[in-house]
């Protein structure tokens, strides 16, 4: 007997991980975020450890979110994983500027599903 395979589970989009818990430091500069992946699969990303993910900047400009290009080196850096139901907290860091910048990460299912999520935001003035 042939077991039936769901195939609408590896169609559809795969579900961001739940952003809680995010702490942004006085001066603004250092924050965390616990992250945790309610998913089917476990995901996977990309740091320099498992609380150090790689994130991507985007700043506020002209009334919209704009993507900062940003280098990094990737000496000593891995894929990690998170596990279908585990959390993680992933330690960031803002940039030094000042002004509105959020944080994104990227995560991915072992079906090469994406879904960029926003891990902390330093807000606008209003």
């Amino acid at each position: 007997m042939e077991a039936s395979i769901d195939w609408s589970r590896l169609t559809a989009e795969l579900p961001p991980p739940e952003v809680t818990d995010v702490e942004i430091d006085r001066a603004g500069r250092d924050c965390a975020a616990l992250v945790t992946n309610h998913s089917l699969y476990p995901v996977r990303y990309f740091g320099y450890g498992p609380q150090h993910i790689f994130s991507q900047q985007e700043m506020w400009s002209d009334d919209q979110w704009e993507p900062v290009r940003v280098s990094w080196c990737g000496t000593g850096a891995d894929w990690h994983w998170l596990p279908a139901g585990e959390s993680v907290r992933l330690q960031l860091q803002f940039p030094k500027w000042k002004g509105p910048v959020r944080l994104l990460g990227t995560f991915v299912d072992p079906h090469e599903r994406r879904v960029q999520v926003v891990l902390a935001e330093r807000p606008r003035e209003p």
